[in-house]
């Protein structure tokens, strides 16, 4: 019972994940853009935000809310800014600082990183954590790509870390599939 139960969430995910992909992919540029302006402009208002110091940032694929100006934000702010760095072996992410946008290259999965870095941040350094999605529900439930990276990662992070989903308005869904590993944001952004 408990395995077809699993499944069936498993599959109602897929089902999710693929539809809500489908649209991220068919937004238009102009959309895209005018969304991703009024989600910075919540960011910057975010109490949360102006009083962080060390900010964890994601640096989006091209469908996502595009975080590089939050993140231009944060820098000229002296904020420390982090990015995460995949480590398929174990299948973590590993918190790195980010010093300069300029200074980026493609790591796993196509997903941009820091060029160069020497050692891994610590995490419960972390003010503020900003995560992608595919989707999120009224419950800020997160839906992420299916490989489970952001929840072991987030699992790992001290109790006063605030974790914010982005997400467009259409991301936003009644209610999730939601397995037991599956974590709730503090709180989600969208447009």
């Amino acid at each position: 019972m408990m395995g077809s139960m699993k499944q069936k969430i498993q599959e109602n995910k897929k089902k999710l994940r693929d539809s809500l992909k489908k649209k991220l992919r068919h937004q238009s540029e102009e959309n895209r853009f005018k969304n991703c302006k009024i989600i910075d402009g919540l960011v910057h208002d975010l109490t949360a935000y102006r009083k962080a110091s060390v900010v964890m940032f994601y640096l989006s694929m091209e469908e996502e809310v595009d975080t590089r100006e939050i993140i231009k934000h944060a820098l000229s702010e002296n904020k420390t800014v982090i990015l995460p760095v995949v480590q398929l072996g174990e299948e973590t992410l590993l918190p790195v600082q980010l010093h300069d946008l300029d200074h980026l290259k493609p790591g796993k999965y196509g997903i941009l990183e820091p060029k160069e870095w020497d050692s891994v941040f610590p995490i419960e350094k972390l003010d503020l954590v900003f995560v992608p999605g595919v989707a999120f529900d009224r419950k800020n439930h997160r839906l992420g790509r299916g490989k489970g990276y952001y929840d072991r990662f987030l699992s790992q992070l001290n109790h006063h870390v605030m974790k914010v989903g982005l997400a467009y308005d259409f991301q936003l869904v009644g209610e999730l599939p939601v397995e037991e590993h599956d974590l709730q944001m503090d709180l989600v952004i969208h447009n």
